[in-house]
């Protein structure tokens, strides 16, 4: 909301929030509907945001909110920045870049104690996103290592 306030101060344009995210198995509402409730709590008003409820992945988030914001914009250009963790903006912004959405990721504070889960989680995310690419690498590693010691053995032993 921070950010809201602030762009509205320096840019004298109150900004549209879109609260993206689906309804878990194990949760009682709509991500989206919890952080519209949140916002409403700090002062935004209800005109001010959209929810979408459907999505349940993080690159269902981002392909989503681009639909309504290039069905709202009308084709005119603007400017968008999406928000999440602080250590999930990177691959966030690897599916912002892959729906073609030229926005900016702010990440928000996540609690000390929770930070080496998330980065081994983000971690193993990335690397199966480029499965093929980190397999054909390690592969390459190992011919590379595996040629090193046959040199070694040969040539020096």
């Amino acid at each position: 909301m921070t950010f809201a306030k602030e762009q509205l101060a320096r840019t004298g344009k109150q900004p549209l929030l879109i609260m993206s995210g689906g309804k878990g198995q194990d949760e009682k509402l709509p991500e989206a509907v919890a952080m519209e409730n949140y916002a409403l709590s700090q002062g935004m008003l209800k005109s001010e945001i959209i929810t979408e409820e459907n999505s349940k992945t993080t690159l269902q988030n981002l392909q989503f909110s681009k639909a309504l914001m290039d069905e709202r914009s009308q084709g005119k250009p603007y400017h968008s920045t999406f928000v999440s963790n602080d250590y999930h903006i990177f691959r966030a912004g690897l599916f912002a870049k892959k729906v073609g959405l030229k926005s900016e990721g702010l990440g928000s504070r996540t609690a000390r104690y929770f930070l080496p889960n998330a980065f081994i989680r983000e971690f193993v995310a990335i690397i199966l996103m480029h499965k093929k690419r980190h397999i054909a690498f390690t592969v390459l590693l190992l011919i590379l290592i595996a040629a090193v010691i046959v040199i070694n053995v040969k040539f020096v032993g």
